[in-house]
């Protein structure tokens, strides 16, 4: 397994865990009437700035831990950190499916507000339209690694 595909599926394990964090509490709070008032969009601000802090720290800890826990289970001290053509290739690939997947949700989330959806909801999903798409980003990138694309 190459040092681009484990950081992939690092990655893919860190993302479901974040966002399914943010989604259970945003639901919770959504459901209190947290998000209702005139500071509605405020409060929606700094939940968003916090899964963005949350996402960065559980990146790099979900990076460094599951490297090492990589390497102790391919009894690989001195993995390879090369990165070639192919992966190059791979990448953009997984870079093209992940903005359109992300595009069109935003295009999506833009229409439900067109039709009256609460602003608080659309924001949200338009930040788990761009979450969306770097998870369809990665996946692509470890069914790509997986079948030797």
């Amino acid at each position: 397994m190459s040092y681009e595909e484990k950081n992939s599926i690092i990655s893919l394990i860190v993302t479901i865990g974040v966002f399914g964090y943010y989604g259970f509490r945003f639901s919770g709070l959504y459901a209190e009437g947290y998000f209702t008032g005139p500071e509605a969009m405020t409060r929606t601000g700094w939940e968003i700035l916090y899964l963005i802090g949350y996402g960065i720290i559980a990146q790099i800890i979900g990076q460094i831990v599951l490297t090492i826990l990589f390497s102790i289970l391919a009894n690989d001290p001195r993995p390879s950190f090369v990165v070639d053509e192919r992966d190059r290739l791979i990448s953009l690939r997984g870079v093209r499916f992940g903005y359109a997947f992300a595009g069109g949700g935003v295009t999506l989330s833009i229409f439900a507000l067109a039709f009256g959806w609460d602003p608080v909801i659309v924001f949200n999903l338009v930040i788990f339209s761009i979450a969306a798409g770097a998870f369809v980003e990665t996946l692509v990138k470890v069914v790509l690694y997986r079948i030797g694309g």
